[in-house]
């Protein structure tokens, strides 16, 4: 046993069930002339039980955080991200040290820098959060893609800013399908357009067409006598 200091100790009850988690704080002293420990235990167990129970749960909001679709990154008022989930360094492509030493105005497009600061400004600075925009991001390899995000500000225990925190959504791929329809839409309507300029053939050799001008069907119901 330790001749001085603090150790932790698992104890069993006598009942021989119940286990105790304790701390022992031990000191040398003399004694009547001699030389002896006082020693001073302090039962843990709810400590120990209720820091099981916080581990636990930052390990299950930590699985949620990392697994989340969306990216969530918090920066300081520098700018400067010191925080975010697997999601966003993904959407990045940075490796974890590289994306510790950028700011969002590192991975934002210049033409932006300027509507950004009017949105933390006159909406996160007064009201704590912005309404939903878009911007874009750059990726590590140089390459530029769009994301809707939702800015917030986080305030220390004094109520003073000390940071801001977003979710972000990579929209990259939703802005190409709505880009492929409406190619397509604009396809069709040409191709519309352009049938509907032509008379249907009356010779009966040639394909028919779209007319814009009235036509009139005629339904035959019996035999001619």
């Amino acid at each position: 046993m330790r001749s001085s200091g603090e150790f932790d100790l698992h104890l069993l009850h006598r009942d021989r069930r119940t286990k105790r988690f304790v701390r022992v704080s031990l000191r040398r002293i003399r004694y009547d002339g001699k030389t002896a420990l006082l020693g001073a235990v302090r039962d843990q167990s709810e400590l120990q039980k209720a820091s099981e129970a916080l581990a636990r749960s930052e390990r299950r909001y930590r699985e949620l955080y990392d697994n989340l679709r969306d990216g969530f990154a918090v920066v300081n008022l520098k700018g400067q991200v010191v925080l975010w989930n697997r999601a966003f360094q993904e959407m990045l492509g940075y490796s974890e040290k590289e994306l510790r030493k950028l700011s969002y105005h590192d991975i934002t497009p210049e033409k932006w820098h300027s509507l950004e600061a009017k949105i933390i400004k006159e909406q996160v600075e007064t009201k704590g959060h912005s309404d939903f925009y878009e911007k874009e991001y750059i990726r590590k390899d140089g390459s530029v893609f769009p994301v809707t995000l939702r800015t917030h500000l986080m305030r220390n225990e004094q109520g003073k800013p000390a940071g801001m925190w977003a979710f972000v959504r990579d929209i990259e791929d939703r802005k190409k399908v709505v880009e492929a329809l409406r190619q397509s839409e604009e396809k069709y309507r040409t191709l519309f357009e352009t049938a509907g300029t032509r008379s249907p053939s009356r010779t009966g050799t040639e394909p028919f067409g779209m007319s814009t001008e009235p036509c009139w069907i005629f339904s035959v119901t019996g035999r001619n006598k």
